[in-house]
């Protein structure tokens, strides 16, 4: 994707730079933008007009839609008589010549009926006889291919990619639900049809281009599908009521209908946000951000058994500021790239009201002591600290010790599982006095601590006056020194 858009604006290296950054940080899917046809429009967008296309670039639905009337646009330009091009005219969809519209609402009925099927090709002579003309054709949208019969060859098309077709799916089911909105019994009928959509196609982007697509009226379809699916979410397994509840936050974000949230929010058990085998986009942390801005009840998200990359863990960092209500953050058990941490501890505000911070069995290859510390030092809320297995050292562990006067009011303070040895034991006993509040300290499974660490943490042990629970289980390397960290510990 860079190669082909700096080639595209080779004549404007800044101007491609400026491009670039705004796909890394706006819902523009990957796989979509490998394909030629929407690079090159993509970058045609952007050429043309910037405005429009940065906000085309902030959902899903503005950008395929804006793609549409791009290709419609390109193809009258092309086609214009006596060269009068009429670039410009279209700012809408239905600002597309009757025919024209009609005959993408037959391919979207037909795309619908596809996807239901598990269907990607169709038969280009019966898809002929349902529309008008063929400026279908000419569009870009379909590319044509002859089937593997030897005998009976048939000339297939497809989409230039799947999305395209949901787009269109979306945008006939769309017009359904617009048109039967005070029809009973019609409406009754399109509202089975989008359920049985989103059961069967609920891993495709189907229900995202319908809120974004029918507008005020996507309340009447979120609210019975929202009831028909809500057991899903809390009863099904993780997986599947992940799948579910993903595309709900998602659609909400497409339908910018922020009143919604809470009803979602419902569903939720006691106001968390866990989404588990994810690899979160920063599609989807605006997504998550928009449900969470909208939904006050929401106190916590939890993120485990997923891939979180350096981009979109600063994406989500720099959005926590629109999240006023959340309270806890708990990143567990992820597979963390090169310098995530860092990018999360650059981009926080400061004075997050955020009150229990969890980055617990965390893979991460590189020195992060120096990261944490600035987390602390912006959540000075924080009662609850937890980094435990997240393969902190003794100079590591320096530098987050001596944050620890950043946050006066911490109770908890997990550090089970790390490197920790009789240097770091010494230095935490030296601050202890920062964290006089603090009732629970865990310390356990440091093998490297040993008798010494213990004996020089007792000192600082007499300066946290409320301290209630004390784990110290496994911080010995040898069982032959065993009995001397007790006897210290019971002394």
């Amino acid at each position: 994707i860079r190669s082909y858009v700096l080639k595209y604006f080779q004549d404007d290296a800044s101007t491609a730079e400026l491009l670039l950054s705004e796909l890394e940080t706006h819902p523009v899917i990957e796989d979509i933008a490998k394909v030629p046809l929407t690079a090159m429009l993509i970058c045609a967008l952007w050429e043309d007009a910037p405005d429009t296309a940065f906000e085309a670039l902030s959902t899903l639905t503005t950008l395929f839609t804006e793609l549409i009337l791009l290709m419609v646009k390109r193809y009258f330009a092309k086609n214009a008589a006596g060269g009068e091009a009429k670039d410009g005219v279209f700012t809408d969809l239905e600002d597309i010549p009757k025919d024209l519209y009609n005959d993408l609402l037959v391919l979207g009925e037909i795309s619908l009926n596809a996807l239901l099927e598990d269907n990607l090709l169709f038969d280009v002579q019966a898809l002929e006889k349902k529309l008008s003309n063929k400026t279908v054709f000419e569009l870009g949208l379909l590319s044509q291919e002859t089937s593997t019969s030897r005998l009976k060859p048939v000339q297939k098309c497809c989409f230039v990619h799947k999305s395209f077709q949901e787009y269109m799916a979306g945008l006939w089911l769309s017009r359904e639900i617009n048109c039967t909105a005070n029809d009973p019994l019609r409406l009754k009928k399109v509202l089975s049809l989008t359920l049985k959509c989103v059961t069967k196609v609920s891993d495709s982007l189907l229900l995202n281009f319908v809120s974004g697509l029918v507008g005020d009226n996507f309340e009447i379809v979120f609210v019975p599908l929202l009831e028909n699916l809500k057991e899903t979410i809390n009863t099904s397994d993780s997986c599947e009521a992940n799948d579910f509840l993903e595309m709900f936050v998602l659609a909400l974000f497409e339908s910018h209908q922020g009143h919604l949230a809470s009803k979602l929010g419902a569903t939720l058990l006691d106001g968390i946000l866990k989404l588990s085998g994810r690899d979160i986009s920063p599609y989807g942390v605006r997504a998550m951000t928009y449900f969470m801005q909208n939904n006050p009840d929401l106190k916590s998200f939890v993120l485990e058994h997923s891939q979180l990359e350096k981009q979109t863990a600063a994406f989500f960092a720099n959005s926590l500021s629109q999240m006023p209500s959340l309270r806890e953050l708990c990143f567990n058990q992820n597979i963390v790239g090169d310098g995530v941490v860092e990018a999360f501890s650059r981009n926080l505000s400061p004075n997050l009201p955020l009150e229990r911070f969890v980055f617990s069995g965390n893979a991460s290859r590189r020195d992060i002591g120096d990261d944490f510390a600035l987390i602390l030092k912006s959540c000075p809320n924080l009662r609850h600290l937890d980094l435990s297995y997240s393969g902190l050292g003794d100079e590591d562990m320096k530098d987050v010790i001596d944050a620890l006067k950043f946050v006066p009011n911490l109770k908890s303070l997990d550090l089970s599982g790390c490197k920790l040895t009789q240097i770091s034991a010494a230095y935490l006993s030296k601050k202890l006095s920062c964290t006089a509040t603090l009732t629970s300290l865990s310390l356990e499974n440091n093998i490297d601590l040993g008798a010494e660490g213990v004996k020089a943490l007792t000192g600082g042990l007499l300066k946290v006056p409320h301290l209630e629970n004390l784990s110290l289980h496994d911080v010995n390397r040898k069982t032959d020194v065993a009995s001397e960290t007790s006897r210290i510990i019971f002394t």
